[in-house]
């Protein structure tokens, strides 16, 4: 299996900000976790049942929001939740093929961006990688989301909400195609900025250390 340029940097810089993790669990962590499972998700099944992705030749095309018209509280902000997600993944994928290094940085989660020295250089790194090994994708799709959920904290305050959706990629070279798989992790901290990181390759715990809250809802990640 093919291991494509997308997933391998974000690994890199995953491992290097992850270098001083603890594994201290506190008291508030426990409650806000028991309190996230209770309040943040949906099934995931009744949900992809009810808003149905559309794969299309280089991309998967997300349910249309009208769908989403009917349903009422938590519901309701799932399902918009789980479009805007898919929405988003798309337009990254476009940018990082298309060699939109600018576009791609705004989906990078900050502190991976600031860990390279800021978005200036992390755009300049992409596109010195891209000139010496360039690489011609036929394809990278993200999706269909396979689970959705928002942390709630004691005090029943969102600190975010976070997907997991599987992604493939194709890369064409020299009249053969090289196919790579993994899954994704997507975070939005307010329904406005999306960010998402390539866990292929990433243990566990490193993917905790960057996103906390994750394992309130997610404690055990996709085996890959």
């Amino acid at each position: 299996m093919h291991s494509n340029k997308f997933g391998l940097f974000l690994v890199i810089i995953i491992a290097a900000c992850s270098s001083n993790n603890s594994d201290t669990d506190t008291e508030s962590e426990i409650n806000n976790s028991q309190t996230a499972s209770q309040n943040a998700a949906m099934d995931a099944k009744k949900l992809a049942n009810t808003l149905t992705e559309v794969e299309t030749k280089d991309s998967i095309k997300p349910a249309s929001p009208k769908l989403a018209e009917k349903l009422t509280g938590f519901d309701k902000d799932s399902a918009l939740m789980r479009i805007a997600f898919q929405q988003q993944a798309n337009a990254m994928n476009r940018a990082f093929i298309a060699a939109d290094y600018s576009a791609y940085a705004k989906f990078v989660l900050p502190a991976l961006v600031k860990k390279q020295g800021g978005k200036a250089a992390l755009i300049s790194e992409l596109g010195s990688e891209q000139n010496v090994n360039p690489l011609d994708f036929e394809y990278i799709k993200s999706g269909p989301i396979e689970d959705l959920g928002e942390v709630i904290d004691e005090k029943q305050n969102s600190s975010g909400w976070y997907c997991i959706m599987p992604h493939r990629s194709a890369i064409s070279n020299k009249g053969s195609i090289a196919q790579a798989s993994g899954y994704m992790i997507g975070y939005s901290p307010d329904k406005k900025n999306f960010y998402f990181i390539d866990i292929s390759r990433v243990p566990d715990e490193k993917v905790f250390f960057l996103l906390p809250d994750l394992q309130f809802i997610f404690p055990q990640l996709p085996k890959r």
